[in-house]
Parts: structure tokens; sequence; C-alpha cells
């Protein structure tokens, strides 16, 4: 079978972690089925997936992401590129479909659709996806979501074959694991001056995010006279100037640290030594947060949301990432009963057990052929 793979419109918008996730189950597919030929649309290559016999790297020039041209790319140009390569199967994990091939789709959905973020800048812009998005939903021959929330919503919201929705759960990198306490005291005396800290990792250009984190910080501070530091952390090469000018002028400036283009191995040992994790976003962003401090065994304060939920469960403190009061007595929660923290991270690590890479690999070759690996046989054993 020749599978032609579309990875690189839209995916700009999103996060690294999820960026990493697709690219990790992609390889996985690749690898374990050298009998089918799968070409890969993207602006850049990936050495580390491009490296097998059996892929084939599409340099499509990178395209302005206004709605109507990239409909134009997906009912134009794409059917043509299809028929240049002979596929027959298209997966877009923009989201999307072409209108205008008869080759069977599947498509990745993208929870960006549904939120005002940088996929979807304006209003008019949102409504023009939101459209295309919809099409697309009925067009395509299978639908790959992350959680068994948006799956439900899905078919209830579009009347959408419950046959072709399929749930594939996020997984992260096994380098986020537990850390022995000598390892984390490394970790503190190289960031934090040997204290504890809290982390927020997520998205650094959403100002109003940090400053509310900021502000219940000092919430913490004030009520609790603790040690604890705050550091921060993100995807982001840049923090935003808005955000990084007030800091200068905050009361407890002494006790932030700002952790700038932190590599993936060290945001690991940051995380895993962290006395908890912060994360307010909400959108697809926030589940590889979360998933990476609760495989480290940190535990968690987040948004609740159906889709996190079904993700932390009860093993996690939840707030609204909007009022900073909610934020700051959580911290205070975590902070007043150490035998309740431990709890929630050992309760939140075992929980995270059953996310990998293998396993969602696995599922996604499943939905899309109808088949499942043969372990026996695959070579990333």
């Amino acid at each position: 079978m020749r599978i032609f793979i579309t990875r690189g419109i839209l995916l700009h918008d999103t996060s690294e972690d999820y960026y990493t996730f697709l690219n990790a189950v992609l390889r996985i597919i690749i690898e374990r089925n050298p009998e089918h030929e799968f070409i890969i649309h993207s602006p850049e290559a990936d050495t580390e997936i491009f490296s097998f016999a059996n892929a084939t790297h599409v340099k499509l020039r990178n395209i302005r992401r206004h709605p109507l041209l990239v409909k134009m790319w997906y009912d134009v140009k794409f059917p043509a590129v299809l028929k240049k390569y002979r596929a027959e199967l298209f997966i877009s994990f923009d989201g999307l479909c072409s209108m205008t091939t008869g080759i069977p789709q599947v498509i990745v959905f993208r929870e960006s659709f549904l939120l005002n973020n940088s996929a979807t800048r304006s209003r008019l812009r949102s409504s023009y996806y939101l459209r295309f998005m919809k099409k697309s939903l009925q067009k395509a021959k299978e639908i790959i979501c992350c959680s068994d929330f948006r799956k439900q919503d899905l078919l209830f919201q579009h009347l959408i074959d419950a046959n072709k929705m399929h749930v594939m759960p996020p997984a992260v990198n096994e380098i986020f694991q537990p850390l022995s306490e000598d390892e984390k005291q490394e970790v503190r005396i190289k960031y934090c001056d040997g204290k504890n800290y809290f982390a927020y990792t997520g998205t650094t250009k959403e100002s109003q995010d940090l400053f509310n984190i900021l502000k219940g910080f000092s919430a913490f501070k004030k009520r609790q006279k603790s040690n604890l530091k705050l550091l921060l952390m993100g995807n982001s090469q840049q923090y935003a100037p808005k955000f990084m000018d007030s800091l200068g002028t905050y009361k407890y400036r002494s006790d932030v640290v700002v952790a700038k283009n932190v590599a993936e191995g060290e945001r690991a040992r940051l995380i895993g030594s962290a006395y908890a994790v912060i994360c307010v976003a909400h959108s697809e962003i926030i589940i590889f947060p979360v998933l990476q401090a609760l495989k480290c065994g940190v535990p968690v304060i987040i948004p609740d949301s159906p889709t996190i939920r079904e993700i932390a469960g009860d093993e996690a403190l939840y707030c609204d990432g909007a009022d900073s009061d909610s934020i700051g007595q959580q911290m205070m929660n975590i902070y007043k009963d150490e035998s309740f923290r431990k709890t929630l991270a050992e309760k939140g690590r075992v929980k995270t057990t059953k996310y990998s890479f293998d396993r969602s690999a696995e599922l996604f070759w499943e939905y899309i052929s109808g088949t499942k690996f043969d372990f026996k046989s695959r070579a990333m054993d």
C-alpha cells in the first residue's frame, strides 16, 4: 500500500510535544511495516523518519496559512500530488480532508479548530476552519482523536458514523521518569539554590496565563511564608515581552526562575525534580505536560476538563486556570499536606504506565489498515 501523509501545513501552530508525539507514531509505523511505502509531505525532512528505505520525503513549498489558501491546496494541489505518487491512502495530520479526491482519507482531529488560538487568529478564520473541519469529518474514511470525550462529543455534535471514530491515546517520551533524591537535589541546586519549586510548563506566549500563575504564587507566598520558588519553562523560544517587562517589578521576583530554550532532556529533569507542576492552558497543549509530570511521579495543578480528567483522573489538583486565587489555593493545599502530595504523585505515576508511543502507534496502524502489528517480527524491541 502506498500511503501519502501530510504533516506540515498547520502543525506550525501546535506544541512541540504534540509534534514529537505524531513523529514518534509515524516513525514506529514506518519501521514496522517495511512492505508498505510511505510518502510524507512536510516543510522539513526528519532524518530519523526518512532513514527508512520505505519512506520518501516530498517537500512542498510552505504556504501562508490563510484558510482560502489551505483549502486550495487540499482541493487542488494535493489531488494532483496524490495522483502523481499513485497514493492509495491519504492521511492528514492537519485534521482536514480534500473534497476533490476519491482516495480514502484518514484525519487526525485537531483540538485547535475548537479554540481561538494561533491556528485561527480571527473569528473569520476560526469560522472558516470550523466549516472546513465539519465537511472533513463527514468526508473522512477514518477519524482519529486523542480522547474518548472528544470522540463522543464529535459523534453527538456532527452525527458521524461511530464506526469510523477512533481514539489514539497521547504519549510522551520515556525520558520522563521518576528521579532519585540525589538527582532532584542536583537540579534544585543548579536552578533554585537548593530550594523546592513549583514548575510551570506550557506556552510562554500567552501572557495572561503567566500573570495568573504569578498572582497565585503571590497569594501562596503571603499566606505560607515558604521558601519555595517558581520555575517557569516552556516550549516556545521566546517569552511574551509584556510578561517579561512586568516580571521585573514583581514583588517576589527573586523567587522566580525563568528557564529559556530548555531541551527535552533537561526539561525532563526539571519536571522530575519539581515539588508540583502547574499547567493552565485549555487546549491539546496541556495533555502532554500533564502526562510528562505524572510519569515523573510529580503531582499536577491543572484546569478541569473532560479531556484532561481522562488522563489525570482523581490523581490531580484541579483549578480554574483563569482565576489566580484558585491556582494559589491549590498551591497551598498541596504544600500543607506532604502525605497527600506523595499519594497523588504515586497514583499519578501508576496511572500513566499504560501510555506509550508503542501503544499509540499500534492503535493508529490498526485503525488505518485494519491489521495489528506483528510483534514477533517487529524491529524495535
